[in-house]
């Protein structure tokens, strides 16, 4: 048609309540509506948290500079590693290093494991137990769940040895690099989230190479 092509979903993300305005900005990043990154772009620069998610899965390395300097803020708390983890870029992986020296236990437990979900190689290391709130009642004390504090010594080391193969490329999920086209193979050997963050970027670059989640999976994608 004559003029600008219609937005189907853009009404609906500006109006609607929140959980129908994930579900239908799910629905135009599967269906490669090329509003989405753009619009990701925007809020996540205003500090949005979900957007700030998004943008970690999405972005291009020219989002880099963003995430980093919402990554600075002390008060995202965990997110901050959740991010890097997720933006896969070798500039995170290395930040993340230094967020595995935070004193916060929770916040080194989680740079640990971002590590671990961008790079592919696990460093665990002493297992403790995760600290309660100083108001947590007995039941929370008694429960506290156990966590594996990394290795920083482990992680500097696949640094040291495999930085420069991570700095070759711009976004690694699982220890593979997935920034440019995946293979179905490739797909294949990963996790259901992974797959799903592949899945979503290769759609939005129009080609579909699998199914999107099902509706009530959590999580950004």
């Amino acid at each position: 048609p004559s003029g600008p092509a219609p937005r189907p979903y853009e009404s609906v993300i500006r109006s609607c309540p929140a959980p129908v305005r994930v579900a239908a900005f799910r629905a135009a990043a599967w269906t490669g509506q090329g509003w989405v990154l753009p619009y990701v772009r925007h809020f996540a620069a205003q500090g949005e948290s979900a957007w700030l998610d998004w943008l970690a899965v999405l972005g291009e390395e020219s989002d880099l500079g963003v995430l980093m300097d919402w990554v600075r803020r002390p008060d995202l708390g965990v997110m901050r590693a959740r991010l890097l983890g997720r933006f896969g870029h070798p500039v995170a992986i290395e930040a993340l290093l230094a967020l595995m020296q935070s004193p916060d236990v929770a916040l080194a437990v989680a740079a640990g494991e971002s590590f671990a979900l961008a790079t592919g190689s696990d460093v665990q290391g002493a297992r403790v137990e995760l600290p309660v709130a100083a108001d947590a009642d007995e039941f929370e004390r008694e429960f506290a769940p156990k966590v594996w504090l990394p290795d920083l010594d482990k992680a500097r080391k696949l640094w040291s040895q495999r930085g420069g193969t991570w700095k070759e490329g711009r976004r690694w999920s699982r220890g593979y690099e997935v920034s440019g086209p995946c293979s179905p193979e490739l797909v294949g050997q990963v996790d259901m989230q992974a797959r799903w963050e592949i899945g979503v970027r290769s759609a939005l670059a129009g080609n579909r190479l699998v199914a999107p989640p099902p509706p009530d999976c959590h999580g950004p994608v």
